[in-house]
This record gives C-alpha cells, structure tokens and sequence, in this order.
C-alpha cells in the first residue's frame, strides 16, 4: 500500500501502550463489558495519547502504540506523517467532546472492541477541527488509541 503523510496520519490502525501509567487504569475486566465502561477507559487512553502528541512527543506517541499500531507503520513515518498535518495547525487551544461510540466492527480492520471519540478541537491556525480518535481493547486487555483522524 502507497502511504503518503497525510495518509499515514489520516488512517493509521494502531493502539497506544500505557507504559508510564498503572495498566488498570485502562484495562478491561472481563466481567465488566460494559459500553459505558468501555467508552470511559477509552477516553482515557484517549486522553494520556492526546496528551503526548499535544505535546509533540510524537516518537514516544509511537512507542506507547500497539504491536499492530507500530507494525502498520514505522516510527520514522510516524513522525513525519504527524508532524506534518500538527505543526501547521499550531498550539492546541481547547478540545471539547462531541460524540463517543462503541463498535465491535469497523471498516479494514479485525473486528474486536473499539469506541470511535469526536472531538471539537480549535488550534491556534484553525479555529474549528474535528479530532477523530479511535481506541481499541488491546491483547492485552488494555485501551489503547488505534487510529487518529484530523479533519
């Protein structure tokens, strides 16, 4: 498959590795498959990824990404991919919620566990953004961020 930046930011499958913070925080007890639940711990997850590409510590954004996410793509294209569709969108102002699904089925991926979040989000060169995030219940019974969509 061809993967320009824009792509490569546009629709990458991955999720995010909870390294630095306690894995309970984002795991799911099997007893507990809520949708509820699920859309809780993956805003979470949500919010620890955001947090790190906000932050432009894009390489460790990377490195706290999924076996499938980092198998997908390389961290070199990663980086560039994400840096070029962020910093011409400057500093991040405000990010509000504006939706949160469940799905077990998504388009070009395993079906699994997934809550596709909208965010409204203003940036200091584009007053409105939509920020799609896409997590997803890992192996290892972990939300992490699977896909990440700036439009």
């Amino acid at each position: 498959m061809f993967w320009t930046r824009r792509s490569v930011v546009t629709f990458l499958v991955g999720c995010v590795s909870i390294a630095r913070t306690p894995v309970r925080v984002f795991a799911q007890d099997p007893n507990d498959a809520g949708e509820g639940v699920a859309k809780d711990r993956a805003q979470k997850a949500d919010d620890h990824w955001l947090a790190l590409v906000d932050a432009g510590r894009w390489p460790e954004s990377w490195k706290e990404a999924s076996t499938a996410f980092r198998a997908a793509v390389s961290e070199t294209k990663w980086v560039q991919g994400v840096t070029g569709v962020r910093e011409p969108l400057g500093k991040l102002l405000h990010r509000t919620l504006a939706s949160a699904a469940f799905s077990t089925h998504l388009p070009g991926v395993p079906d699994g566990q997934y809550v596709v979040t909208q965010y409204r989000t203003a940036f200091e060169h584009k007053a409105e953004a939509v920020e799609t995030v896409v997590a997803q219940l890992d192996t290892d019974s972990s939300w992490r961020v699977s896909g990440y969509y700036v439009h």
